[in-house]
Order: C-alpha cells, then sequence, then structure tokens
C-alpha cells in the first residue's frame, strides 16, 4: 500500500453529497459523561486476539538492511514480546533487491536464495509463519518496465510475468527450496499469497484482471507441485467490493484454470482484501465491521471452498497523515473491538486483521529527509525502535486477559467512549479498557482534546476479599505519547542524542497515576475519573484469586484435613481430604455468615479424598466452612464466577 496513493475520482454531486456527509460528522467538542458497567460474571468466553495474528511490514528487504540504515529486525522482536504478535506480511520477496531469480544470456533462469534464506531465518528464529506475498515481478521475469515504489532506489516491477511456465517454476522452487530448509510442516502452516493490489492501476499492476488471474492460476499450479498442501490464496484487494473483484475471482477458481485447463477449477484457500476508511470517504472505524459482515455473508455462497478471511491490510488511511498522534491509538482500539462477534451482529472476525505496518523503516516513499516523525505508517519510529501512541494502543490490548466480560453503558457509534473488559485464566486479575475515540477531516487529522466523565462500576470481581491493587495505563495527548514530545521540541528533522532520549521514554507505555491497594470487601469497585478524548485507558485491578487446586486432595502425607476450591471447565467443585473417619458437613456462607447452600450434610465419611461439584449458587464471593460436630475444621475462600 503507498501511502499517497490518488484516491478514486468521484463525480461533482457524489462529491458533494461526501462533503456534506462529513460535515454532519465533525468532531464532537462538547464533554460527555458515561455510567460503564463491567459485570465480570456474565459474558465469559475466550478473548479470540485475532489482531496478533499478523503485522504488516513495508518489504522484506528491510529485515537485512534500510536505507535508513540498520534493519527492522528490533521492530519484529518487539513486535513479538509487547504485542504478541504472532507473524509478518511483507511485500517484495521477489524484487530485485533480494535476488531470488535471474536469467542468462540464453534465458535459462537461475536462482539465488542467500538473501531470502538471510530473510526466512530471522522471521522463523521469532517462532513466526509468515505470510509470504508472492511479489513483485523480478525484472528478468516481466514483461515490461513500469516499476512501483522507492525502495531504496530499487523500484519493484509491477508488469505481469514474460512467461507464465517461468512464472510457475520459480513459484515451484521457492516453496521447494523452503520446505528443504524449513521442514514441510512448517511450510504447510505458512501462507502464500498472490501479489498485492491488482486492482490498482498501474502503481501495483500494469495487467487486466484475467491477467492477474491467469498469474494466480500458473502460481497456484506451481505451488502445487512443489507441496500439495500448501496455504494459498489471494487476491489481496483494495477495494474490497464483494459484487467486483473478490466475486469474480472466487467464480474464476471455481470453474478455470488457466495453468492446468483439464482441472477446470484452481486451489484457492483464502481470499485477503484491504481496507483504510479514509480512502473510502470518512476516517471512521466502524466502517471495518461493516465491510466483514459483507465479506461473512459473501464467503458463505461458497460453503465447499471453506476459505480463510485474510484482511492483510488496514489503518486509518492511506492518503493523508493519521498515523502519528493520539486519534491513531483509539481509532486502533475502536477498530479492533468493533470487529467482535459480540459487536458485530454475530459475525465472527477475520482470521488475519494485520495492521500496516510495525514499523516507519518504509520505502515506499523516500522519508530520508527526516529522522523522526515523517507521516509514515509505523508504530514504531526509525531510531531507537521509540514508540508511537498506536504501539501503546496495541500493547494495552496485548496486556488483556483470557476471558472476555460484559461491559455497558459505552456508544458503537464512530465517536465516543466505549471500552471492553477480560478476567486472567486464573482469575488474579481483572483488566478494564476504555477508548474515547475522535477525528479530524481531509489532511487535518488532529483535533482539540476534549474531557469526557467516566463513573466505572465493575461487579462480581473474581477476587476473595483482601488486598486489591490497582493500577491505570493510558495513552492521550499527554500521556505515553512521543509525538506530542516532538511537537513540543519543534518537530525537528533530525532530533539532537537528548531529543531522542526524551521520544524513546514519552513513548513508552506509563501508569497515568501511581499504582495504589485497597482493601477489598465485597465483590464490586467503583472509580469515577475524567477520559481525555482521543485517547485509551486501561485499568488493571489484582486481586487475590479463589482457585487454589481442582484436584482431589489425595495424599494425606500430613495427616491433616485439607479443604480447597476451584473451577473444572465451567463447573465449581469443592475438594477436601479427611486423615480418619469423621461425622462432617460442608456449608457455602456469605462473608457475613449467612448460609446460601449446604453443600454437604452431616455425614460420616472415611478416611479419604473427596471432591463435589457445587450447585447453582449466585455469583458473588464466599467461604466454604467444613464442620465436625458444630466445630469449623477448615475454612477456605470461594468466588462463584458464573450460574
Amino acid at each position: 500500500m503507498m501511502r499517497f496513493r490518488p484516491m478514486r475520482r468521484f463525480p461533482f454531486p457524489v462529491f458533494a453529497a461526501l462533503a456534506a456527509l462529513l460535515m454532519l460528522g465533525s468532531p464532537v467538542k462538547a464533554a460527555t459523561a458515561y455510567n460503564i458497567t463491567v459485570d465480570a460474571g456474565k459474558g465469559t468466553s475466550p478473548l479470540n486476539r485475532f489482531w496478533e495474528n499478523c503485522v504488516g511490514s513495508d518489504h522484506f528487504y528491510t529485515v537485512l538492511h534500510s536505507g535508513y540504515g540498520g534493519n527492522i529486525q528490533s521492530a519484529y522482536a518487539v513486535a513479538k514480546k509487547e504485542l504478541g504478535m504472532k507473524s509478518v506480511r511483507a511485500h517484495g520477496i521477489l524484487n530485485d533487491d533480494v535476488g531470488i531469480y535471474k536469467e542468462d544470456g540464453a534465458g535459462n533462469p537461475s536462482y539465488n536464495w542467500k538473501n531470502y534464506d538471510s530473510i526466512m531465518d530471522f522471521i522463523t528464529s521469532l517462532g513466526w509463519r509468515p505470510i509470504v506475498e508472492l511479489s513483485f515481478m523480478p525484472s528478468a521475469l516481466a514483461s515490461g518496465t513500469t516499476t512501483t515504489c522507492w525502495y531504496n532506489g530499487k523500484p519493484a516491477n509491477v508488469t505481469p510475468p514474460k512467461d507464465y511456465v517461468k512464472w510457475k517454476n520459480l513459484v515451484t522452487e521457492i516453496i521447494k527450496h523452503s520446505v528443504e530448509r524449513y521442514t514441510a510442516a512448517e511450510v504447510e502452516a505458512w501462507r502464500w499469497e498472490v501479489w498485492n493490489e491488482p486492482d490498482i492501476k498501474p502503481q501495483f499492476f500494469t495487467g487486466s484482471e484475467d491477467d492477474y488471474f491467469r498469474m494466480y492460476d500458473y502460481a497456484a499450479e506451481g505451488a502445487i507441485a512443489a507441496n500439495p498442501n500448501i496455504r494459498i490464496g489471494g487476491p489481496a484487494t483494495a477495494l474490497s467490493d464483494t459484487a467486483g473483484m473478490l466475486k469474480r475471482f472466487l467464480n474464476h477458481c471455481l470453474t478455470t484454470n488457466y495453468a492446468a485447463p483439464a482441472k477446470k477449477s484452481t486451489k484457492v484457500d483464502f481470499i485477503s482484501w484491504h481496507q483504510y476508511p479514509w480512502n473510502e470517504g470518512d476516517q471512521n472505524p466502524t466502517g471495518f465491521a461493516g465491510r466483514n459482515r459483507g465479506i461473512v455473508a459473501f464467503l458463505k455462497r461458497y460453503p465447499t471452498l471453506k476459505l480463510e478471511n485474510l484482511q492483510t491490510e488496514w489503518n486509518a488511511s492511506a492518503r493523508y497523515n493519521y498515523f502519528d498522534d493520539e486519534a491513531n491509538a483509539s481509532f486502533v482500539v475502536k477498530s479492533i473491538h468493533s470487529l467482535f462477534a459480540d459487536q458485530n451482529q454475530g459475525a465472527p472476525p477475520p482470521d488475519v486483521f494485520s495492521f500496516w505496518v510495525i514499523s516507519d523503516i518504509f520505502e515506499e516513499n523516500n522519508l530520508s529527509s527526516t529522522s523522526a516523525y515523517a507521516g509514515a505508517m509505523g508504530m514504531i519510529l526509525r531510531q531507537r525502535d521509540a514508540k508511537k501512541p498506536s504501539f501503546n494502543a496495541f500493547r494495552m490490548l496485548h496486556m488483556l486477559g483470557d476471558s472476555t466480560l460484559s461491559v455497558t453503558g459505552g456508544t458503537t457509534s464512530d465517536r465516543g467512549l466505549n471500552g471492553l473488559a477480560t478476567f486472567s485464566k486464573d482469575k488474579s486479575q481483572v483488566q478494564v479498557l476504555i477508548y474515547d475515540h475522535n477525528y479530524g477531516s481531509g489532511n487535518n487529522p488532529s483535533i482539540s482534546t476534549v474531557a469526557d466523565m467516566v463513573h466505572l462500576q465493575i461487579n462480581n470481581l473474581p477476587f476473595i476479599p483482601g488486598k486489591m491493587k490497582i493500577e491505570r495505563y493510558g495513552v492521550d495527548k499527554t500521556h505515553s505519547n512521543s509525538f506530542t514530545t516532538w511537537v513540543n521540541q519543534g518537530r525537528p528533522a533530525k532530533p539532537s542524542s537528548a531529543q531522542w532520549d526524551a521520544l524513546e521514554a514519552d513513548g513508552t507505555l506509563k501508569l497515568l497515576d501511581s499504582a495504589s491497594t485497597v482493601t477489598l470487601t465485597g465483590t464490586s469497585f467503583t472509580k469515577d475519573y475524567t477520559q481525555n478524548q482521543p485517547g485509551v485507558t486501561l485499568l488493571v485491578l489484582t486481586g487475590q484469586s479463589p482457585t487454589v487446586s481442582v484436584a482431589p486432595i489425595a495424599d494425606g502425607n500430613s495427616g491433616a484435613i485439607a479443604l480447597r476450591g476451584g473451577y473444572i471447565g465451567d463447573a465449581l467443585f469443592i475438594s477436601y481430604y479427611l486423615p480418619r473417619k469423621m461425622k462432617v458437613s460442608l456449608n457455602l456462607v456469605t462473608p457475613q455468615g449467612m448460609r446460601v447452600s449446604e453443600v454437604l450434610s452431616e455425614a460420616e465419611k472415611p478416611a479419604g479424598a473427596y471432591r463435589l461439584k457445587l450447585g447453582s449458587v449466585p455469583v458473588g464471593a464466599y467461604y466454604c466452612i467444613l464442620k465436625s460436630g458444630g466445630k469449623v475444621l477448615k475454612t477456605v475462600p470461594v468466588s462463584v464466577l458464573r450460574q
């Protein structure tokens, strides 16, 4: 995706209507009060981290070297460590800078794997399984001379192959070599995406749509020749119109194979597509949800193909600079949350939602006149891996727990405040992520900060009474924001060492206020605070988990009575051990001593280990008491998280 590609042109009446629409959607300026309620006993389902399945990167050669000095390897490592990213997608693995393909004077192909191996060795060393975009055309195989992107003085050829059989053989050789070096099982877990945005002409492809289909067919047959289990797909369209190229592409794959006509169909394992909301009329993150619903419905028309849904590029814009300030942080969180099934009419999110891009080591345009902020699409600056606000949005998303919780009181409109909440697997933490989004218009992304009021109520906390730690992280105009620091420095094109120290420090995600500890006496927590718009806040509550053990207590080596409680799946069990025959009873009581459930009526039990399933009990914090003859033998805290 080139950031400053031409927008689609509209006739004047359409443009006038669009302009009127944008005026109606002007930034909200009045402060708003929100009552946000989290129920830690409801909506507990596994958190789908679909946005961590891949992140975008400009072109693969920057793994080895960049025209700005250094390379992108440290940014990849940070993306894995701090953001949980599991894969990477980049352009240009077939470009001349990587140098895989050449021909001699007689037209005989030769292959050089030195740079390819170095690139993939590093990527696989991170445990990543890449999306390998089969682009662009090696000069020796190209049918023309049209190129795109700066790429450090080596622009990429975007013409179809001069010989489709040689193109097919190139794909066979790259996959065969990958299998030999990384094993078949490993490479079968990669994805191979044929080209990038062939619908953007002539910037990314000079051929016709039918030329792309032919190129795809030969690539797919080349992949099958190397390994029939390879996952291959496309068409990586910029305009994700299910009535347009996506539809024609799948219909082609179902009925035609230019490379092997007798098959009458072509292998396809996924569709891929891109979306940049501003290029479609508005910098509105809710547009992702509607477009994905359309893609999900579209794929249901092709049930036999069992296709993955890969959105392999997204960001706020591919034209204007919406990438640098705090508005892109709230944009990131709102965009991702809008794709949760419970926010999007039950539609599942994409299998891959790959943000474009991880780093400002971005060579589609020559940005060498500045070393700091340059309007590039990344979330990490080119030096010292200093973070932008968008990085801190992804950082807070990665700090979420394992299961989602019910949240009410926010807005799902394109501007305003909403939130999501989770708890950790061991139920020792609850995380609440609040985002408050707003944005400018045209080439004016920055807006004035508005302070909204938030009353946050969290009910049915899964902690036992006692000490609870409170931490609140955030990014807005004045917090965790290296862009504001750079602006305050006077927007230096080449910051000094001391200025870089400040950018690096201020770009790090920080607490909004000092961590504190309170004494939790019940199961609820309330906090009132001011939320800056645009901005994002993560509240982390850490308490004492009620889940000590779920296994029967069987050893009895100490000869002592033991009592524990915990979950197995969705069921809560009480386990106890008796060192000798005893008459015992078990009761569940509130912290105030009121009995809510008789787990076991007094009965004589032989020595041994026991486990009892707890029946239906209201969500809340309780104590389980083991008695014998009216004497309390053991007491343990138990939290009921769901009914």
